[in-house]
């Protein structure tokens, strides 16, 4: 007797291949049967998939039938030498370069910029000075404006010039001083002073009044505006040195330098340390340096107020810088140009 397969083992069976079981009161489905497909389809026209592959198709269904043009036997026997081409109906326009263009002429042709410079007559002029023995000014138009300088300016200092130019292309009239009026002291340095006070005389003068000052640091700048000529222009001075401790008048009335002390000694009581005329015609006041810092503004104020009071307006400031061993004890001096006004009797 054979023992019993272990469990999952296959066993063969004795009646054959396993039969499909059907279900009870279902027949099987019919297989459907497909019919050979051809080329084309039953109206003679190819198929898509005949006209992709040409090997099942009829070639000469595939092909497009080539068109020949028509041509008659003169056109066809003529020989492309005699050949001409038809008259077009479209016309070229003339061309930019044949068309007449403006030509420039004397009147249409732009000026220069001298050219056009001397025709502009510009309402301001500026005058600056630099180093120890320079100055220039700018935008000066008028030959008599430089003439009267000349004559009556660069005539009055004693060294002479150095060289006096006038420069037509920028307007600008350049001199340079012998030795340093800027800087020069005693007689003169009064001189140098006069001879900017008829600077400013010159230029009012020919209509021009300092209206402000401008680049004070490296070189004072003075502009002048153009207005009506004033042929009896004075002016007058003030200068402060030593911190503005130091004053003196150029060209003032003895009146109001009497008249200045006496009301800066009523300010200040024990200030002034010393006020008086010297040699060369020039009134000098000192003041004390104890404490001073504290009251320069003060006294500053006072004197304006006073100088405007006796007939004097302030015209512009400038600003010069001592140079060499003065220059370090005095440091920069300042000077305060005045214009009298002519409707006051001082």
């Amino acid at each position: 007797m054979l023992a019993p397969p272990p469990p999952g083992a296959y066993v063969p069976s004795s009646a054959g291949p396993h039969a499909m079981q059907l279900e009870q009161g279902r027949a099987p489905r019919p297989r459907r049967l497909q019919p050979e497909r051809s080329g084309t389809d039953p109206s003679g026209k190819p198929l898509k998939s005949a006209m992709k592959k040409p090997g099942r198709a009829d070639p000469a269904n595939l092909h497009r039938p080539r068109t020949v043009p028509v041509m008659d036997n003169d056109t066809y026997f003529t020989r492309p030498s005699e050949l001409k081409p038809a008259p077009s109906n479209m016309s070229r326009g003339r061309s930019m370069s044949e068309s007449k263009r403006p030509r420039a002429t004397s009147l249409s042709r732009p000026r220069s910029r001298s050219q056009s410079r001397r025709n502009l007559t510009p309402g301001h002029l500026f005058l600056s000075f630099s180093g120890t023995s320079r100055f220039n000014i700018a935008s000066v138009v008028y030959q008599d404006t430089v003439d009267t300088v000349r004559e009556r300016v660069l005539t009055m200092w004693p060294d002479g010039v150095i060289f006096q130019t006038y420069r037509d292309d920028t307007n600008e009239f350049l001199v340079q001083f012998s030795g340093n009026p800027w800087t020069a002291r005693s007689s003169l340095g009064l001189m140098a002073m006069k001879l900017i006070l008829e600077l400013f005389a010159v230029l009012a003068r020919q209509g021009y009044t300092c209206t402000s000052v401008i680049d004070t640091v490296s070189s004072p700048r003075l502009v002048f505006s153009l207005g009506l000529p004033d042929l009896s222009a004075e002016f007058a001075m003030l200068v402060f040195s030593s911190g503005r401790r130091k004053i003196k008048l150029v060209n003032q009335p003895h009146q109001l330098c009497d008249s200045l002390t006496e009301v800066l000694r009523e300010s200040f009581p024990r200030r002034i340390r010393s006020a008086a005329w010297d040699d060369n015609d020039m009134y000098k006041i000192e003041m004390s340096r104890l404490d001073f810092d504290h009251i320069a503004d003060f006294m500053v104020a006072i004197i304006l107020e006073h100088t405007t009071n006796s007939g004097f307006k302030l015209e512009g400031t400038i600003p010069l810088a001592n140079s060499g061993f003065w220059g370090l004890i005095h440091g920069r001096k300042e000077l305060w140009v005045f214009r009298r006004l002519p409707s006051h009797d001082t």
